[in-house]
């Protein structure tokens, strides 16, 4: 008499007999037409019951439903079948392997809370997939499938790789993947043509390999407004993060005190909207983005001025020897931030600006001293100005005496012996004048650079 244990009154098929027979010695059930078109996993519902395998065949067999043979290793191995009913495998313990290749699924499986080996549903059509605080030792591959709904991965715990090549997922109505708190020990690849049609949460997901996202299409509209984004990892651990999509990524990037050891990305791909701060990285790979490009992927930060996204980049270009690359970005840095002042503090950061370049561009200081040098030897050679009566007056210099007039402390004391007149009277309180601003900008510039950074 056949064993029917956890398959329920209804007539075992005869692939399933042939599943049930298979699963002990870890065999395949093989559903396959070998005809391209007829072996489609889109068109899986219309398959007949030929090709049929019930899920709670599947899942009694993975909670036990066998008679075990020595010497094998027991496994769900499917290829071409669809598969009815729920596959409901909530809080079980499951110590075989689940691998469907090419399959149709009635309705979405369902592994909360539980704890698995190896999941492999590759090349396979599901409306849906819920591995909440689900507990894999091993893989959980979703190679090519499609997903039409949501994949639910929060709080689990792969100890392997999940590797979704090619997968799709999503339907553009919701969630493509919300997965916040994961762990993955190893690889989260999202690669080579995966597709998320909504958005992606890992708010706290924790992989310890990398997390890529090569060559993929990241498309969730409409999620960048009022303040929600369209690839969620704000709290991210990540050895790496490749952002080298395959196109602009539709929808905000949330980064929100995320911390990875390198970023591997194209600026171009970045989307409109994102969220930087707190972001921390060692350092950046892939294509060599001038630091105007970078500084413009920095502008873009929904938060407007933040410090630290700007003395992060500046971090790392500092690290990698482009300390000009630094100095630029903290200069941009004080630029923005001028932005979010007050009048006079707007008025006294452009000051710094124009003279030193907030301490990062000193040479200014000396292109506006020789400008102010020439112009006042010139004036003063011409127009000579008178000696003041009262003692010995040194020889008249234009050039020392238009630098003693810069210099605040009057320095050669040709300013006390000599006094224009007329115009060339304005022209001197306006060097006295740009001589304190230029010196007080220059002690402002270095202080606050020195301070500062």
């Amino acid at each position: 008499m056949p064993d029917n244990r956890g398959v329920g009154r209804r007539t075992v098929s005869r692939a399933e007999k042939v599943l049930r027979a298979a699963f002990p010695r870890g065999a395949w059930l093989d559903l396959r037409m070998r005809v391209p078109e007829l072996d489609d996993c889109a068109g899986g519902q219309s398959w007949g019951l030929e090709r049929t395998v019930r899920a709670e065949v599947i899942t009694g067999l993975l909670l036990g439903a066998f008679e075990p043979v020595p010497g094998c290793f027991p496994a769900v191995r499917i290829r071409g079948a669809k598969i009815t009913g729920h596959l409901d495998l909530m809080g079980a313990t499951i110590s075989h392997a689940l691998i469907c290749e090419g399959c149709w699924f009635e309705q979405p499986p369902r592994f909360v809370e539980a704890t698995t080996k190896t999941i492999r549903i590759v090349t396979s059509r599901l409306p849906a997939m819920n591995c909440a605080r689900m507990r894999t030792e091993g893989l959980l591959n979703l190679y090519g499938s499609v997903i039409e709904g949501l994949l639910r991965l929060d709080q689990a715990h792969i100890t392997g790789e999940i590797f979704m090549m090619a997968t799709h997922v999503g339907s553009g109505t919701g969630e493509a993947i919300a997965a916040k708190g994961l762990t993955v020990d190893g690889d989260m690849q999202c690669i080579d043509g995966f597709t998320a049609h909504g958005p992606i949460n890992l708010r706290a997901a924790r992989i310890t390999g990398r997390l890529s996202f090569s060559k993929a299409v990241l498309d969730a509209p409409g999620s960048d407004q009022h303040d929600r984004s369209g690839l969620h990892l704000s709290l991210l651990q990540a050895a790496e993060l490749d952002l080298r999509a395959a196109q602009p990524i539709i929808g905000g990037v949330r980064l929100s005190n995320a911390r990875v050891g390198t970023l591997d990305d194209d600026p171009a791909v970045w989307p409109r909207r994102i969220w930087l701060n707190g972001f921390t990285y060692d350092s950046i790979q892939g294509r060599r983005a001038p630091v105007t490009e970078r500084l413009q992927w920095l502008r873009r930060d929904t938060l407007g001025y933040r410090p630290q996204p700007y003395e992060q980049l500046a971090a790392f270009y500092r690290r990698s020897g482009r300390d000009e690359d630094a100095r630029q970005v903290l200069l941009a840095k004080q630029r923005h931030r001028r932005t979010t002042l007050h009048a006079p503090g707007r008025i006294f950061g452009q000051l710094l600006d124009w003279t030193v370049g907030y301490g990062y561009r000193p040479w200014l200081a000396a292109i506006w001293l020789a400008a102010l040098l020439a112009t006042g030897t010139a004036v003063f050679a011409t127009y000579r100005p008178h000696v003041i009566p009262g003692g010995p007056a040194p020889p008249f210099n234009p050039f020392t005496y238009t630098l003693d007039l810069l210099i605040p402390i009057g320095a050669f004391g040709l300013r006390a012996a000599f006094a224009p007149v007329g115009a060339a009277q304005w022209l001197a309180d306006a060097l006295i004048a740009a001589g304190w601003i230029l010196a007080t900008a220059v002690i402002a510039g270095i202080t606050r650079t020195i301070r500062r950074d």
